[in-house]
């Protein structure tokens, strides 16, 4: 998919024109209060993998709109695959305490 943004100098908004394989769609920025704000297809949503949250940053005058991720978000799932393989063991399982450990903590 590919971007393409008209800068006319005759509007006061941008147009962003959406190249999905050889379909073409334009959406308008619209006024929301004192906002802005696009309305995105949802086939295009839907293809990016974007739900409910997105993450928004500029690169190179560019806004770049990506699916929002919670940073642990899966690790349930890996988790129990992991116990389900017989991967969850302790790394340092072989680890063993000096005396001051035993001797200087109360457990």
């Amino acid at each position: 998919m590919s971007m393409d943004v008209d800068k006319s100098a005759n509007s006061n908004y941008n147009v962003i024109i959406f190249l999905i394989g050889r379909e073409q769609v334009r959406v308008e920025i619209i006024s929301i209060g004192n906002s802005k704000g696009l309305r995105i297809p949802k086939a295009i949503l839907e293809q990016c993998g974007m739900k409910k949250t997105v993450d928004l940053r500029v690169e190179d005058h560019t806004l770049l709109i990506t699916p929002y991720e919670e940073a642990r978000e899966g690790w349930d799932k890996a988790f129990q695959q992991m116990a389900k393989n017989g991967d969850d063991g302790l790394l340092d399982a072989d680890y063993s305490l000096h005396s001051w450990d035993a001797e200087e903590w109360q457990w």
